[in-house]
C-alpha cells in the first residue's frame, strides 16, 4: 500500500484529500492547531517554523508521495508578519522538499493565482508572476524552493476554491453560504476576477498526478473566468437565495492591509492536455456541492 503525506491536512483542500484518499492509501496528515479525527488517517503535528520538523517527519514516515497544502494563506497577516510568512510558505517549503528528495518521494506543491498581479487574467505558465503582496511573494518564491530541492515535483496553482471545507478553515461558498442561509447581506466584488475551481476537482487533479505523471508548472482553475458577484449570483440560482441579498461593491471600496490583484483568472489548458483532466464549470460544480451537503465533520 501507497504512503502519501498530505501537510496542511485540517484546511480546505487538504481535509478533502485525505477524505478522499482514506482507505485506497495509508494517509498521514499534519495539523499545526486543529488534531484531525478521521478513521484510517494518522494525524501528526507539524509546525513548519521549527527548522528541521518537516524532513525529520518525512524521514519518520518516509512517504512515496508528499502533498504540501500548508502555508500561512491570509494575506493580510502575511503583510503584517513578513518575516513569519517567509519562515513558513518558503523555508518550510524547502525544508519538505528536501524532505520528500531524501527518501525518493514525489512533491506535489499547492501555489497560488496570487502570484499575478492581475493586469491581464487568462494567466499562462509561460507568463511572468508579478505577485502584489508579501503571501503570493513567499508563495512564488516557495515554487522554485519546491523545485530547487527536489527534482520530482509537480507545481500547481490553484484558483479561489469554494465547496465544503473543514470545521476550521471554511472556503468561499461556505461564507457566501453562512449568510445567505441567515437572511444576512453579503458583499461580493465585481470588479475582481478568478477562474473558480470545485475544491473535489482539485482534490481528484491532485490524485491524478500525485504518484506519477508530469513534473513541472500547472495552473488548476475552473473552466470560466468570474467575478465574486456573479458567482454569488449563480450560487443563489443553484441553492435557492435571493439575489437581493447580494451587495455588489468595488475593490478599492476595501482599504485591505495586502494589495489584492484585480484579474488573476488562470489559463489551465497545459494541464487538461497533459493530463486529460477536464474541470466541471461552476454551476455544476454549485450543484454537485448542494448534492455534497453535509457537516464537514462528518
Amino acid at each position: 500500500m501507497k504512503t502519501v503525506l498530505v501537510t496542511g491536512g485540517s484546511g480546505a483542500l487538504g481535509w478533502s484529500l485525505v477524505r478522499r484518499l482514506r482507505g485506497r492509501c495509508r494517509v498521514v496528515a499534519t495539523y499545526r492547531r486543529h488534531r484531525l479525527e478521521l478513521e484510517d488517517v494518522e494525524a501528526c503535528r507539524l509546525d513548519l517554523a521549527r527548522d528541521g520538523a518537516a524532513a525529520r517527519l518525512i524521514e519518520k514516515v518516509k512517504p512515496d508521495c508528499v502533498i504540501h497544502t500548508a502555508s500561512l494563506t491570509k494575506a493580510d497577516h502575511c503583510e503584517e508578519h513578513p518575516e513569519e510568512a517567509e519562515k513558513v510558505n518558503v523555508r518550510g517549503t524547502g525544508e519538505v522538499a528536501k524532505g520528500a528528495a531524501s527518501v525518493g518521494a514525489r512533491l506535489t506543491y499547492i501555489s497560488t493565482d496570487l502570484v499575478f498581479d492581475g493586469s491581464q487574467g487568462q494567466y499562462r505558465e509561460t507568463d511572468e508572476a508579478r505577485p502584489l503582496s508579501v503571501y503570493g511573494k513567499t508563495k512564488l518564491e516557495a515554487e522554485s524552493a519546491a523545485s530547487r530541492w527536489c527534482k520530482d515535483t509537480i507545481v500547481l496553482r490553484s484558483a479561489l476554491m469554494y465547496g465544503w471545507g473543514s470545521e476550521w478553515n471554511p472556503t468561499f461558498l461556505e461564507w457566501i453560504y453562512g449568510c445567505l442561509s441567515k437572511g444576512e447581506q453579503v458583499s461580493l466584488f465585481s470588479d475582481q476576477y478568478r477562474s473558480p475551481i470545485y475544491v473535489e476537482d482539485l482534490a481528484g487533479a491532485i490524485e491524478r498526478v500525485m504518484l506519477s505523471g508530469p513534473v513541472g508548472l500547472f495552473h488548476l482553475g475552473g473552466r470560466v473566468r468570474m467575478d465574486r458577484l456573479t458567482f454569488g449570483r449563480r450560487l443563489c440560482e443553484v441553492f435557492g437565495f435571493s439575489e437581493d441579498l447580494l451587495i455588489p461593491t468595488r475593490m478599492d471600496e476595501h482599504p485591505y492591509v495586502a494589495p489584492r490583484p484585480l484579474d488573476c483568472s488562470l489559463d489551465c489548458s497545459k494541464f487538461r492536455y497533459a493530463v486529460g483532466f477536464v474541470f466541471c464549470g461552476v454551476e455544476a460544480g454549485l450543484r454537485k456541492a448542494l448534492e455534497a451537503r453535509e457537516p464537514a465533520s462528518s
